[in-house]
C-alpha cells in the first residue's frame, strides 16, 4: 500500500515532482545567493539550498500520519501544522552537525517553516479543538516512513554536498514513533513569530521555544521565506496537476 498525498496521488511522486520544480526555479538560487552574501554564509550556501529543497519536497509530510492515511484521503485539515510538528521531531539531530549557531538555527527554521507556511496560513492559529482528532494521532504510517526515506535517498543522489544533513534526518526518522506533542508548541511558536506574535513570555524558559519564537529573526528573514514559500506553492500546484 503506497503513501498518499491525495486519494489519487502518490506522496513520493508528488514530493519528487515538487522537488524537481524547485531545483529548476531561478528564484530559489537568487534568494539564497542574496542571503549568504548578506550574512557571510558563503561556505554554507549548498547546505542552505539543500535544506530549502528538502523542506519543499517534504512539505506534505503531515499528510503521512496514520490518521489521514486510513481516512478518505481527500481531507487533510491541519496537515501543515502537523507536518511542521513532525519536522520539529526529526530535525533535532541537526544540532549535532557542528554548524555555527546562526546557520544551524536558520536551517532548522527552514526545515520546519516551509511545511508550516506552504498553505499561506494568514489566519488565526487553529485551535486545539479544530485539529483535535488529528493532533491526538500524530504518528507517521509505516508506508509514509518508507516513502520519506526514499525521497531523501533520491535527493542524496542529486545533492552530494548535503549528505551529512540528509543522513541526520534519516537517522532521526529511523527512531520516529508517536510524535512528541511538545513539538506542537514549537510549531506554534514559529508560526506566531512569523505573524509578529511574541512567544517567549508565553512558553517559559525553554531555549528551543525562545529560538523558534524569536520575532526579530522572522522580521529579518521574512523576505526569504516569502520567496521560497511562493516558489513552493507554485511547484506544489504544478506537481498536483501533472
Amino acid at each position: 500500500m503506497p503513501c498518499y498525498s491525495f486519494f489519487n496521488e502518490d506522496f513520493r511522486e508528488h514530493a519528487l515532482k515538487t522537488y524537481e520544480c524547485m531545483v529548476n526555479d531561478a528564484r530559489i538560487n537568487a534568494a539564497i545567493k542574496k542571503l549568504v552574501t548578506i550574512n557571510g554564509w558563503q561556505d554554507y550556501e549548498k547546505l542552505i539550498r539543500g535544506a530549502v529543497l528538502i523542506a519543499g519536497a517534504l512539505h506534505d509530510i503531515g499528510k503521512g500520519i496514520t490518521y489521514y492515511q486510513r481516512g478518505d484521503l481527500r481531507r487533510f485539515k491541519c496537515h501543515d501544522f502537523i507536518g511542521s510538528t513532525i519536522m520539529c521531531n526529526i530535525t533535532q539531530s541537526i544540532k549535532d552537525l557542528g554548524l555555527p549557531n546562526d546557520v544551524m538555527v536558520f536551517i532548522w527554521k527552514v526545515l520546519i517553516g516551509l511545511p508550516l507556511l506552504h498553505l499561506y496560513l494568514h489566519r488565526d492559529w487553529l485551535t486545539y479543538e479544530e485539529c483535535k482528532d488529528a493532533i491526538e494521532n500524530i504518528q507517521l504510517s509505516e508506508e509514509c516512513i518508507v516513502a520519506v526515506r526514499e525521497i531523501l535517498g533520491v535527493i542524496t543522489n542529486r545533492e552530494r554536498d548535503i549528505t551529512q544533513l540528509i543522513n541526520a534526518l534519516i537517522k532521526s526518522l529511523a527512531n520516529v514513533g508517536v510524535i512528541s506533542k511538545n513539538h506542537m508548541v514549537f510549531a506554534q511558536a514559529l508560526y506566531n513569530a512569523f505573524n509578529g506574535i511574541p512567544s517567549s513570555d508565553r512558553y517559559g524558559n525553554d531555549p528551543d521555544l525562545k529560538i523558534l519564537g524569536d520575532t526579530e529573526f522572522t522580521k529579518k528573514y521574512n523576505w526569504f521565506f516569502e520567496v521560497t514559500t511562493a516558489v513552493l506553492n507554485e511547484c506544489d500546484d504544478k506537481a498536483a496537476k501533472g
